[in-house]
């Protein structure tokens, strides 16, 4: 789910099944269509905006996941009543273990992953490439090289 249709292009280049552009369909109402109203059980939401983490708290099922992993920030209000009884699980992650990094590595260097990098940046252009991830200019990975 984006809301930038080249990002999703690239997304179903790279095995995504479906696609969904927020901005042009409700988020969730496609969701529920696609899991015959039961919602996901899992998310993990790679903006962690308010309005991203709202939007994913509305079509996870009874027993969900949810992950948060990107640094956008904000506040969520909660229902305290929702998470007993739907309960659900949030989860904050920032970084794996060693052997995460290990595992990742070698699903790279086995080409069963594939990172998309869309831009290099030199060490001088590094204030350059962080404004336009903030703006969501970057699809994939901007890298920045010293």
């Amino acid at each position: 789910m984006d809301l930038d249709d080249q990002k999703l292009e690239v997304a179903k280049k790279n095995g995504a099944n479906i696609t969904i552009n927020s901005k042009k369909e409700d988020p969730v109402k496609a969701i529920m269509e696609l899991t015959d109203k039961l919602g996901a059980d899992a998310v993990i939401d790679f903006v962690n905006a308010s309005k991203t983490v709202e939007t994913d708290m509305q079509f996870l099922r009874r027993r969900a996941r949810l992950g948060l992993v990107g640094l956008f920030g904000g506040e969520l209000k909660l229902s305290l009543v929702m998470m007993p009884t739907r309960a659900y699980k949030i989860i904050g992650s920032y970084t794996g273990t060693i052997s995460d990094l290990i595992e990742l590595v070698s699903l790279a260097k086995r080409g069963v992953i594939k990172p998309v990098v869309s831009n290099h940046f030199k060490l001088e252009q590094a204030k350059e490439g962080l404004k336009m991830l903030k703006d969501g200019k970057i699809i994939g990975i901007g890298i920045i090289n010293p």
